[in-house]
């Protein structure tokens, strides 16, 4: 059996609601990766000041892809 290390997601019509906001149960799937020790690495063409504050904020979220893979 394969472990998961790693998740890398894409936010805009991939985790982001219709609102482009995280929905509590997204979340709270992230929360439970995160606390089996995989991994969680947001994507996204957004620039870093577009990108949720849920996201930048969490403690545990240690590398965002940004500004199209620039940053």
């Amino acid at each position: 059996m394969t472990q998961i290390k790693a998740i890398a997601s894409d936010l805009d019509g991939t985790l982001f609601n219709d609102e482009a906001q995280l929905s509590e149960k997204t979340k709270q799937v992230i929360n439970d990766c995160l606390k089996k020790n995989i991994l969680f690495v947001p994507c996204t063409a957004r620039t870093m000041s577009l990108v949720d504050d849920w996201l930048l904020q969490h403690d545990e979220i240690k590398y965002i892809v940004s500004s199209n893979g620039a940053i």
